[in-house]
């Protein structure tokens, strides 16, 4: 299995040695891991992490919440440039548009965004999508650029909404807030969503599923999310392993070992 959302440099998990969060995922099945950038800071540190492990892979990006710090500085486009040139980088992201949180204007969300699309379309990059109440304009940016390979990490939005992003084409990514008893909207979306556009995630150190929730999440709880679909889906955790790792290894471009 993939862990294809995860923050390794966040506390607490940065306090762990690698190998060792390496090494419990690897028990459960999980054993690659797509640690995700959300400035220029991070990126760095996805890069460097993915060269120092085997396991790791990289995407780098700045999060709407960081915008505003990047519209004002050109470096951070320039930097961001060569990061996504670096070996084992196999995604921009997390990148996209936030209302809810970010103190940044949607007007320099959206500059910010648009000109990271532009950037993982001529590298022939695939698009982690952070969406927080834009469904409209996300969906409208993506849209315009004919973008192919986007999918949208930390997923939990209406049937209605959930349509739209599968009839483009896109992909959506499931993590520990299924298992909550009250995400009733996220657990429909998951059990609606077909097999060939679904993909597991921990988002950690966020979102620790049950029975873990309140603490740290970390990679190896991408089976625990994988165990909900399948409750969800009524079919068994092999077929979703083996679903989501199809998946994952096809959007991010990555041969079979």
């Amino acid at each position: 299995m993939f862990d294809t959302h995860a923050h390794l440099y966040l506390d607490p998990l940065d306090k762990e040695a690698p190998a060792e969060l390496i090494r419990r995922a690897a028990e459960q099945g999980v054993t690659k891991i797509i640690n995700v950038g959300i400035d220029i800071a991070t990126s760095q540190r996805s890069v460097e992490l993915a060269r120092q492990n085997e396991a790791i892979y990289a995407a780098v990006g700045i999060h709407p919440q960081e915008a505003e710090t990047a519209y004002n500085d050109g470096h951070v486009f320039r930097e961001l440039e060569r990061l996504l040139s670096q070996e084992k980088v196999v995604a921009l992201g997390e990148i996209g548009l936030d209302y809810y949180k970010s103190q940044t204007a949607p007007s320099v969300q959206k500059q910010v965004f648009e000109w990271q699309i532009r950037l993982a379309l001529e590298n022939d990059k695939p698009i982690i999508v952070h969406n927080r109440e834009a469904d409209a304009d996300v969906y409208e940016i993506l849209k315009y650029y004919k973008c192919k390979r986007a999918v949208f990490h930390c997923y939990g939005r209406d049937r209605d909404f959930t349509r739209k992003i599968l009839d483009m084409g896109w992909l959506v990514s499931f993590t520990g807030n299924i298992t909550f008893p009250k995400n009733k909207q996220g657990q429909e979306a998951a059990a609606f969503a077909p097999l060939d556009r679904i993909m597991l995630e921990t988002d950690c150190p966020f979102m620790a599923p049950v029975p873990h929730r309140g603490k740290p999440s970390e990679p190896a709880y991408a089976r625990l999310v994988a165990e909900k679909i399948a409750e969800l889906k009524n079919t068994s955790v092999a077929e979703i392993e083996k679903a989501t790792d199809r998946n994952a290894r096809k959007f991010f471009a990555l041969a079979e070992n």
